[in-house]
């Protein structure tokens, strides 16, 4: 096994040297770098069998050469800017270079003719690549030799022509794509070109296969040898008939809108950026006293004898940006007559190109708006009318805009929403901020409903005002719609109708009074006969008063006659109680008239005239309520998940049987405690907070929790967290549905942990293929092409210069093919550990992305992680230093190992870069691999946490528990 070993100082190991190094290693077949950093004159290093190369310095280590110099098979010394002198010896051909008489073997002579003969193999190789690219060309290309034969004929040539590669191969074009007509023709194009004096595009009818024929844009360049003689000619076809066909309609609708103008008040402009005229119709010259002796007008002639002064510049800007962005030039100026009149024009222009996309002319119509511009005026004035009768009705108007969520508003609308003056347009928040916290949902919803269904909007809503006062107003509108048919603005009316709300309850305050809003009332005699029936008996039983009168209401309502003797029994004995009835209740289900039976709780009070008056509610709901309860109580005690219920506080009100025994805990032992008594700690203060927002807004909550049961087993439960409101709309008490998924959970443990190993052997297959293939042809291009460069080889400077950029893609080439391998392979990480693997990393960024990365290690040794773990952890430090790379635009970068309390790892990463976009991490959740990420973290039991500002850079703190099993643990998968 030979050794390259190099010694150097490090501030001379630049990319430059490594690339020489490379080379050397390529050539004199080591199987492995040892890099050495010069700090003393001392070498105790074994140097049999070994390639030795000095730096620069080498005057302070002669000594420790010299006495090892019978061993050293060959010494290389290098220039102070890092060029291998004695490889530019070896190429000159020199034999011999020699240091102080002390050097005892040669270098070999590096056989030209071999790497000439290597570098027109590894052209071959390019040559090919090239052909595969034409092939797969997405234009028709076609090779012709000097007859005019078809060399080579790609797939989309077949599509285009219509004659298969073997169909055309060795054809002439006269033969295939010539029309009879302009056989002339092209025979003449292509003389031309392989004279250099025809032009390389042009476009003619062309010929397909069947005898059809189609407009082709045609792209010719010659082909050369490397004796400089012309071989063929290459061309580039595309069928360009659709185009010409726009094109030709696009003149025939100018030609026919000029005819229609003759007949309307409508002007031609054309504006050529060509020849930069413009041309105008005769008939607005002559309107306009312009002199008519011109055929076009320069743009500085009309600004100056045409145009309005204030509105010169206008036009400017717009005719510059219409032509930049190729959008339509669409403005309203003023013109100045000769006479001294001024009028108003609209003009309207497009861009127009030719089929080669040239931008050749503005073509457009301008028209008079004097008139309309009038008519605005007079608008204006009328609007100012309508304010003041506005004023006087005290309605206030308002606009929102859907697009932009704007709302203007009239003056009155800002007395009514007590609004800054100073302001017409505010924001909807704004004005949203004015209504009563309690209506602003039924307001949004009322509004949403009416854009979305198109519809009128109307509500009746509070106003809280800034001084506290509420108001009550009636707001209308409706909603416009833009042209494309979606909604754009909503034109509304709002008014103060406080005054009219109040009435309105006075008057609903009386009704329910004289009706005795839903309660049924019977005034009994002695005789146990109804004498009075209040209106809503009819509403409850569906019998009029006049059927329920007398012994009616005992006959219509109780089917038996044990029962209405019963109930009349009973009214009887209220009679004779000389004790206050007040306090009685009496539940009794009556029938009402059409078969539907109803629970009623009666109250009894005496009335005048020795009567009973007695007031029923109907408690049916309540019944059923109660019955309903009943058999969900029964279905929660029989449920398969586990049922929490809490208060408003979140203390535990009760659980189900299915708790006690997932947890261990009766309901006796956590009623009264919050169900953190269950917490392990993994969820995140933060997290909580997050659950608490939801839930108290009124929102439903999902989620997982790690909870610990009484015996201090840790499982998994999905959680289903939801308010429960009462009649106001307020949150009165939490339900959280949960159930144990400690098992579904190491399910996808595992197949989470088969997938990453899958990926990793994927990656380490393809990384050693890479890395042995394409580094090894890489490395020899690399050599070769140096040797070729060589001015003693190579005198023609176009070459030279060639070869120089070839030479610089296949060092980049190299590197990057590097970088991949050893990113893919991890193979630094397999035999020397997570802190070499990581310093790799940080290498290689140095050398190759121009960013400092450092590393720090505090406590951390290889012993803390079986092999799997560390795995796991170097793809975490691939991803994060992958995006500094890739998007932080950083210059400095930290990666940091430490152990805290002998408990925890902790991975820092910090750079100093632009910051991460949070609200495109929460749009798009796989950017930056923050997924695969996540799904490491959560696999190694951790947690992350990341903190970016904009400017200041961004930093991954990454948790993990040193107490880990391996991978493919059945514990660690539950635990």
């Amino acid at each position: 096994m030979k050794r390259l070993l190099i010694y150097y100082q490090s501030k001379d190991f630049k990319p430059a040297f490594y690339n020489n190094i490379q080379k050397l290693k390529t050539y004199f077949d080591c199987t492995e770098i040892d890099n050495i950093i010069l700090y003393n004159n001392a070498i105790n290093n074994n140097l049999a069998d070994c390639v030795l190369i000095c730096s620069s310095k080498i005057d302070t280590i002669i000594d420790g050469i010299k006495a090892n110099f019978n061993a050293i098979p060959h010494l290389l010394i290098t220039t102070k800017n890092n060029d291998l002198k004695a490889l530019s010896l070896l190429e000159f051909g020199l034999k011999d270079y020699l240091f102080e008489d002390a050097l005892s073997k040669l270098i070999p002579v590096i056989n030209r003719e071999l790497k000439v003969s290597e570098a027109l193999a590894n052209s071959k190789q390019a040559a090919e690549t090239l052909s595969n690219y034409i092939e797969q060309a997405p234009l028709a290309t076609i090779t012709w030799d000097l007859d005019f034969k078809v060399v080579s004929w790609n797939k989309t040539a077949e599509e285009v022509f219509g004659y298969t590669a073997a169909e055309a191969m060795g054809k002439t074009c006269f033969e295939l794509t010539v029309p009879k007509g302009l056989v002339e023709t092209a025979s003449t194009i292509f003389k031309n070109l392989l004279n250099q004096t025809g032009k390389i595009d042009n476009v003619n009818e062309t010929l397909k296969k069947g005898g059809a024929t189609f407009l082709c844009h045609w792209h010719n360049t010659i082909l050369k040898g490397k004796d400089g003689k012309t071989t063929g000619i290459i061309s580039i076809a595309e069928d360009i008939t659709e185009k010409r066909a726009i094109h030709n309609k696009v003149l025939k609708d100018k030609q026919f809108l000029k005819q229609a103008q003759k007949l309307s008040e409508v002007f031609n402009i054309e504006i050529s950026l060509e020849s930069q005229k413009v041309k105008l119709d005769k008939e607005f010259v002559t309107l306009s006293g312009l002199d008519n002796s011109f055929k076009n007008y320069t743009p500085k002639y009309l600004l100056a004898h045409l145009i309005h002064p204030q509105d010169r510049l206008k036009l400017i800007r717009t005719f510059f940006l219409a032509v930049k962005s190729n959008v339509k030039l669409a403005v309203d100026i003023r013109v100045v007559f000769k006479n001294g009149t001024i009028r108003w024009i609209n003009i309207l222009a497009d861009l127009f190109v030719d089929e080669l996309s040239h931008k050749k002319s503005l073509l457009g119509t301008f028209i008079d708006i004097t008139d309309r511009k009038n008519e605005l005026l007079q608008l204006k004035e009328q609007k100012g009318k309508l304010d003041l009768a506005v004023s006087i009705t005290q309605l206030g108007f308002l606009i929102l805009d859907i697009k932009t969520n704007t709302v203007e508003v009239s003056g009155n609308t800002q007395k009514i929403f007590d609004l800054n003056k100073s302001k017409t347009v505010f924001s909807f928040k704004e004005l949203i901020s004015r209504v009563h916290p309690e209506d602003q949902s039924k307001v949004e919803k009322a509004l949403k409903f009416a854009i979305e269904n198109r519809t009128a909007y109307q509500i009746n809503h509070r106003l809280l005002l800034p001084n506290s006062t509420i108001i009550w107003v009636n707001a209308r509108g409706e909603v416009t719609f833009d042209k494309d048919h979606k909604p754009d603005k909503l034109m509304g009316i709002v008014k103060d109708v406080s005054i009219q709300i109040q009435r309105e309850r006075r008057l609903l305050q009386h009704s329910l009074i004289l009706n005795q809003i839903s309660s049924l009332v019977l005034v009994t005699d002695k005789n146990t006969d109804i004498i009075f029936g209040s209106p809503s008996i009819t509403k409850q039983t569906g019998f009029s008063i006049e059927e329920i009168l007398g012994q009616g209401w005992w006959d219509k309502t109780f089917k038996t006659e044990k029962a209405r003797a019963n109930s009349k029994k009973f009214i009887r004995n209220l009679f004779n109680d000389v004790k206050n009835i007040s306090d009685l209740r009496y539940e009794r289900k009556i029938e009402c008239k059409y078969g539907v039976a109803k629970w009623f709780s009666w109250q009894f009070s005496r009335g005048a005239e020795n009567t009973i008056i007695s007031v029923g509610n109907d408690i049916t709901k309540e019944k059923e309520n109660v019955q309903l309860v009943t058999k969900l109580f029964k279905a929660i005690e029989n449920s398969p998940t586990i049922v929490v219920i809490t208060d408003k506080n979140g203390i535990i009100e009760f659980v189900n049987p299915k708790f006690e025994k997932v947890t261990g805990y009766t309901f006796k032992e956590v009623k009264g405690l919050n169900p953190h008594v269950l917490s392990t700690g993994y969820t995140t203060k933060a997290a909580y907070k997050k659950m608490w927002q939801t839930i108290s807004s009124g929102e439903n909550w999902q989620g997982e929790f790690k909870n610990k049961k009484k015996d201090g087993t840790v499982y998994w439960e999905e959680a289903i967290i939801t308010p429960v409101k009462n009649e106001e709309g307020i949150i009165t008490n939490y339900i959280a549905l949960k159930e144990d998924i400690t098992e579904k959970k190491a399910q996808e443990k595992k197949f989470l942990y088969a997938l990453f190993e899958a990926q990793e052997n994927e990656k380490l297959k393809f990384g050693e293929i890479l890395h042995d293939n394409l580094s090894q042809i890489l490395s020899a291009m690399s050599f070769f092409i140096e040797a070729v460069l060589n001015p003693k080889n190579t005198k023609d400077q176009l070459k030279i210069e060639y070869l120089q950029k070839i030479r610089q893609l296949t060092y980049d080439a190299q590197r990057e093919s590097r970088n991949i391998s050893h990113g893919l392979m991890s193979k630094q990480l397999i035999e020397s550990g997570l802190v070499a693997a990581t310093i790799e990393v940080c290498t290689n960024y140095n050398i190759s992305k121009n960013i400092n990365f450092t590393f720090k290690n505090s406590g951390y040794h290889e012993d803390l992680f079986e092999v799997e773990i560390k795995q796991n952890i170097f793809r975490i430090i691939q991803e994060i230093t992958t995006n500094i790379v890739s998007h932080s635009q950083a210059t400095k970068a930290t990666i940091k190992f430490s152990v805290k309390d002998n408990e925890w790892f902790i991975l820092e990463v910090n750079d100093n870069g632009i910051g991460i976009d949070e609200t495109q991490i929460k749009e798009n959740s796989k950017c930056f691999g923050l997924k695969n990420i996540q799904q490491r973290v959560a696999l190694l039991n951790g947690i992350i946490k990341r903190n970016s500002k904009p400017n200041m850079g961004t930093k991954y703190i990454i948790k993990l528990p040193l107490v880990l099993e391996p991978i493919n643990s059945e514990l660690n998968l539950l635990n």
